[in-house]
């Protein structure tokens, strides 16, 4: 399993992968500028805040993954090449906007 040390799962090796998954795809697909900028300038009046997460903390997180991804050109990891999470993201970009169509109506 690529995520374990012995019988552990190492969650440091998965967010390694994550981001580099999220990089490859932020700079090799057509639609994750705009998907951002989307995401940033969302109205976030219908959120519900709870005791530990509030808007400003879901903006916050928005902007600092989005920085972070332009500023970071990452290659897919090994054991996910281009063509599969090209394939991912896709995928499950179609599934969201789906889904996310269906609470619309």
């Amino acid at each position: 399993m690529p995520f374990q040390e012995g019988k552990e799962f190492c969650w440091a090796k998965y967010m390694e992968h994550n981001r580099k998954i999220d990089s490859y795809a932020y700079h090799n697909t057509e639609w994750a500028h705009s998907l951002y900028k989307k995401m940033e300038n969302w109205d976030y009046s219908g959120y519900i805040e709870t005791g530990f997460i509030t808007k400003e903390d879901i903006k916050l997180s928005i902007q600092s993954y989005h920085k972070w991804v332009m500023e970071n050109k990452l290659d897919s990891p090994l054991i996910f090449p281009p063509a599969l999470v090209e394939k991912l993201v896709n995928e499950t970009a179609e599934d969201f906007n789906k889904w996310f169509s269906n609470l619309k109506s």
